[in-house]
């Protein structure tokens, strides 16, 4: 219960506490800044990473800018409070949308030894929208999240042996487990076939644990 409030005052975090330190040039001639994502980490008090990989996704990524009109999105860290970083969005004025034709994409953040995290947004009206992610570092120990690891090694015939993970739900007692069958391929993103030693990673969320919503991978809903 103490973590759970713990992590729900830390997503509490005003717009004007995020922004504090932190210079802005927006051209608000030309952009509109509908959409401000927080993000701060699963752990309340961390450092977020600051080599972070932002790739924007979606039908509509190609009218998502930052608020200098730039294609590719950054993370600006807030120099005073190096645990909070924020991505604002630019939307070009002369972009029309609305409830019945909305402007939707998705964004992706991934940093070395985090899990990758996709948020989909939507824009439909004039309301400027503040939404938080947490990233989740994998040797976290957060209430609500199980996780299990395992170094496989990968021949050029595929998985050496079985390999098997495991991860439950203390609150649910829900358990989770995956089995590898041997002889597995793992491909990379781009088509490679990938050998030698591969990490395997599993995390198990209690989404009934308050906040652990903001650290899941994808959107529930």
């Amino acid at each position: 219960m103490l973590a759970a409030m713990a992590l729900s005052t830390v997503s509490c975090t005003k717009m004007e506490d995020v922004l504090k330190g932190t210079s802005l040039n927006l051209n608000t001639d030309l952009l509109k800044n509908p959409l401000t994502i927080q993000v701060l980490p699963a752990t309340p008090g961390e450092e977020i990473p600051t080599d972070v990989k932002i790739t924007t996704l979606g039908p509509d990524r190609d009218k998502v800018y930052t608020v200098f009109g730039e294609k590719d999105l950054r993370m600006n860290i807030n120099p005073q409070d190096p645990s909070v970083g924020f991505i604002s969005i630019g939307i070009r004025k002369i972009e029309q949308y609305s409830t019945i034709d909305p402007i939707e994409f998705a964004v992706k953040i991934e940093a070395d030894g985090y899990l990758p995290t996709t948020r989909y947004y939507r824009i439909d009206n004039e309301d400027n929208q503040f939404k938080t992610v947490r990233l989740l570092a994998k040797n976290s120990r957060i209430d609500g999240i199980q996780t299990d690891r395992n170094s496989l090694k990968v021949t050029q015939r595929g998985l050496e042996s079985s390999t098997r993970l495991r991860a439950a739900a203390v609150s649910t007692g829900e358990q989770l487990e995956v089995t590898v069958a041997p002889q597995t391929e793992f491909l990379a993103a781009d088509g490679r076939k990938l050998t030698g030693s591969v990490e395997a990673f599993m995390a198990h969320y209690d989404f009934s644990k308050r906040g652990v919503h903001e650290m899941s991978p994808v959107d529930l809903y």
